[in-house]
């Protein structure tokens, strides 16, 4: 890490300005596009773009493992992801979790990170 907290080899999503709960909208939305679940490794490509997009770096070994505890815990707690289930594989989006990305996807914020996305 240099002077600045900034990872060496590559960024994290707060390095860019991306909060958990921006990260874990980004996720959720990944989930709807590939109708109603998705695996960890296809979060990190969308996560990724913005990074790239605003630093020209890529989504460092901290960022990916951020990821993974923003949905592996913090989207879990709050009911936006139903909880690991080994018999069923992938994370799976709650009717809840449908519910606030709708209203997050429908704020400017959430448009407009969605819309950097493109």
């Amino acid at each position: 890490m240099d002077a600045n907290g900034t990872l060496r080899n590559g960024f994290t999503g707060a390095n860019v300005g991306l909060s958990g709960v921006d990260q874990i909208m980004i996720c959720l939305n990944v989930i709807e596009k590939y109708g109603g679940a998705a695996e960890m490794e296809m979060f990190y490509g969308p996560i990724e773009t913005i990074v790239q997009k605003r630093s020209g770096a890529a989504l460092s070994v901290q960022g990916k493992a951020s990821l993974r505890f923003f949905i592996n815990k913090k989207a879990v707690e709050k009911g936006l992801v139903f909880p690991h289930d080994r018999s069923n594989p992938g994370w799976r989006i709650t009717e809840h979790g449908r519910l606030k990305l709708k209203a997050w996807s429908q704020s400017h914020h959430g448009r407009s990170l969605l819309e950097e996305l493109q």
